[in-house]
């Protein structure tokens, strides 16, 4: 079948690339989140999602390869932003904890367009599947 072969092509390349790009650290996709992101959106939101991003998710997951976080990882954090108190005993606020696990879902959602984007350019998806 001739799709199928389409599909046995596309689906090296599709390995490949998610191998190498799962090599990163969510810090330095963050760098192309930003270069990505920060000219769609105004200089003030920018602001507060860099800063959110930056003190709360880049805090504890830096280091972690984007591959190597798994729901429990995420989990993790959540319970412990849970468990945080600030210099005068306050907890985060409902609102602020929504905020901090939207921008970690913005984040992977944009790595998933990401892949996505670059599988396109490289023409793997943009020939589409024959026979559909």
């Amino acid at each position: 079948d001739e799709s199928c072969q389409v599909l046995i092509f596309t689906a090296p390349l599709f390995v490949f690339f998610i191998g190498n790009f799962a090599l990163i650290q969510l810090d330095s996709f963050f760098k192309i989140y930003e270069t990505d992101k920060r000219k769609r959106v105004k200089e003030n939101t920018w602001k507060s999602k860099s800063y959110v991003i930056c003190t709360t998710i880049l805090h504890y997951f830096e280091l972690c390869k984007m591959e190597k976080i798994e729901t429990k990882d995420i989990i993790a954090e959540q319970n412990e932003l849970l468990s945080y108190q600030n210099e005068f005993g306050q907890p985060y606020s409902a609102t602020h904890l929504i905020i901090i696990h939207g921008q970690l879902n913005s984040i992977f959602n944009h790595a998933v367009r990401f892949i996505a984007y670059s599988l396109i350019r490289r023409g793997s998806l943009s020939n589409g599947v024959r026979g559909i």
